[in-house]
């Protein structure tokens, strides 16, 4: 496991991860804050809730405007969540250690991430991704052929603008990335240059080399492809020479446009992604990264962690992901495709993945209606456990309705419309809404407020003292999220 040193003094660390201190603070999860009516203190447990049957799924939205705390709220969830991993192997009696990963983006006011406060507190490894220059082949990820090439048309895709990628353009780069796999020195030294370098030069008869002697292997691996590349699977006519060259240049050129820097700085480099999944608390910050390269980064990342999984290589998935601000990804199938894959996929592991933008509608409204995107966004809202839903405004309709549609009485919207900074709603299906507001304590408020809602929160009372928490705990004095609210 990787490790670093901390940036602030140890102590703040500790007072930061109080929960940790005592069992009875996290036997029935971890204080969350305290619910508007009753004045009880909310208790979270995520991987208990799926456990026990009440959620199906370990993916958490949250939604929120900005300036009102949703940002603050998932920096909450990252110093606390991370209590519930920490123990001792049952067998081994090795300590175990949670981990995390961070996704923080550049505030509007231009200074570090929002996220790097809390990232330092947690000595956790920051990843400038405005400033890496990643190798998207490293063989370290233990990715397949199969995965390569679904990467491969991806980025192509990304930095054509067309999809699907046109002529022959698919099966060369299936030739390509077959050569350069079937070679150990060119496998090790994997890169975008040599597979554009290979590309340049294919012709027909390397296409019919690779029918008999490598498209087996991509068969045997069929599904970790999309729909779309399965079907070049079946495909085994003649290939005009000509046109086959002509196209797998064009691919050459697209992969010389990754390189170039056409979608930013961020590829070309020997920076590795194994390096951001192998740490157990890292912290990438995008900055101003080009929207296309960062689409093309999350969605490998959500490859690797996928393979992992099947390759049982579960260091590389945390038992944490936090994301904020995902309406632009919205604009990406590849993106989409993937994050609904990687959503199948972790409801199997108990991993937490928490999402985050401003309404439920920049998910489920990409694309338009009847679309491939849309129908997959949707799908993604369907693999959603728990959701967190922040103050909407009265002058949007349609967010309102999403919430009427799914049994919210006319109290329950009308509380919406009034949720004020740091107040949330917790929704989960079948269940009877629960509203709460988010308190931190004194160490967490360094770290987790932002500029939008700090002003509007600081007058806030802070987090009641642990003794009295578990004071509280033990007078049953507390609602569990899920079990503790009442089934409709």
């Amino acid at each position: 496991m990787n490790t670093r040193v901390l940036k602030k003094d140890p102590s703040f660390a500790a007072k930061l991860h109080s929960f940790i201190g005592s069992p009875l603070l996290t036997q029935h999860g971890v204080v969350l804050g305290v619910e508007l009516q009753t004045r009880r203190v909310v208790m979270f447990d995520p991987p208990k809730m799926q456990e026990e049957g009440i959620i199906h799924s370990p993916v958490i939205w949250v939604f929120g405007q900005k300036r009102y705390g949703k940002s603050s709220l998932l920096k909450t969830l990252l110093c606390r969540l991370p209590a519930l991993q920490v123990g001792f192997h049952r067998v081994t009696g090795e300590l175990l250690m949670p981990s995390w990963r961070a996704h923080g983006e550049k505030p509007e006011s231009g200074k570090e991430s929002e996220y790097q406060a809390v990232s330092d507190a947690q000595a956790a490894l920051t990843f400038n991704m405005e400033t890496a220059s990643i190798n998207l082949y490293d063989s370290r990820m233990g990715m397949s052929m199969a995965d390569f090439v679904m990467t491969t048309v991806g980025v192509c895709e990304m930095i054509s603008g067309k999809r699907p990628l046109p002529g022959y353009q698919v099966p060369a780069i299936q030739v390509a990335i077959w050569q350069m796999m079937r070679s150990d020195k060119l496998r090790e030294a994997a890169n975008p240059l040599i597979l554009e370098q290979i590309l340049s030069k294919l012709t027909a008869k390397d296409y019919e080399d690779y029918k008999r002697s490598g498209l087996d292997k991509l068969r045997g691996e069929k599904d970790d492809l999309d729909e779309e590349l399965q079907e070049w699977l079946l495909r085994d006519s003649n290939v005009p020479d000509r046109q086959f060259r002509v196209d797998a240049a064009e691919a050459s050129s697209l992969m010389g446009r990754l390189r170039d820097g056409e979608v930013g700085n961020l590829f070309g480099g020997e920076r590795s992604l194994y390096d951001v999944l192998s740490h157990r608390a890292a912290h990438i910050n995008w900055g101003d990264t080009n929207d296309k390269a960062r689409t093309i980064i999350e969605t490998l990342l959500m490859t690797i962690q996928k393979r992992a999984i099947r390759k049982n290589m579960l260091e590389l998935i945390p038992n944490l992901d936090v994301g904020d601000e995902l309406h632009s990804a919205m604009t990406n199938d590849k993106y989409i495709t993937a994050q609904n894959a990687w959503i199948k996929e972790i409801r199997a592991y108990p991993s937490i993945l928490v999402r985050a933008t401003q309404y439920e509608s920049d998910v489920t409204g990409a694309g338009d209606a009847g679309s491939e995107r849309r129908n997959l966004a949707r799908n993604m809202m369907l693999g959603t456990g728990i959701w967190f839903i922040g103050h909407i405004p009265a002058n949007q309709p349609e967010q309102l309705d999403l919430y009427r549609q799914r049994g919210m009485s006319k109290q329950d919207i009308n509380q919406l419309m009034n949720l004020t900074a740091g107040q949330f709603c917790i929704f989960i299906e079948g269940r009877a809404p629960l509203f709460f507001y988010n308190v931190l304590t004194p160490m967490e408020e360094q770290v987790a407020f932002t500029e939008g809602s700090n002003r509007q929160m600081t007058d806030r009372k802070p987090i009641e003292t642990f003794k009295e928490i578990e004071q509280r705990i033990r007078a049953g004095d507390i609602i569990q999220v899920g079990k503790g609210q009442r089934e409709v």
